[in-house]
């Protein structure tokens, strides 16, 4: 599954996406990649300094509930003056299924 999720979702609709990953997440082969705009998580030791509220911490929980791993840790979109950040994820709960991530230059 792929998904774009714009900055400034409202609540409601970040909701649905996390019944969606719950319902998707049962699944044993299930890889979930694509734009999640959650700048505050850090990954390698799944933290994050939001609160329990916000889609940050709520995407760290969700992915741990249903045991997705991400594997994307390549900090790739940096605009002038800002910490460089991993915005697109990739999950999945079978590493095998996963040989490389690679961040390579937009399209346009």
């Amino acid at each position: 599954m792929t998904l774009y999720r714009p900055p400034g979702t409202d609540t409601y609709a970040d909701t649905c996406l996390f019944e969606n990953i719950k319902e998707i997440g049962n699944r044993p082969d299930v890889v979930l990649m694509g734009d999640f705009n959650a700048p505050s998580i850090r990954w390698n030791d799944r933290q994050t300094q939001r609160s329990k509220y916000s889609f940050n911490y709520r995407l760290l929980t969700t992915t741990h509930e249903v045991l997705l791993k991400q594997y994307a840790f390549v900090p790739k979109r940096v605009r002038g003056g800002q910490q460089a950040r991993c915005l697109d994820l990739v999950f999945t709960k079978d590493p095998d299924g996963i040989d490389e991530v690679q961040c390579l230059p937009p399209l346009g």
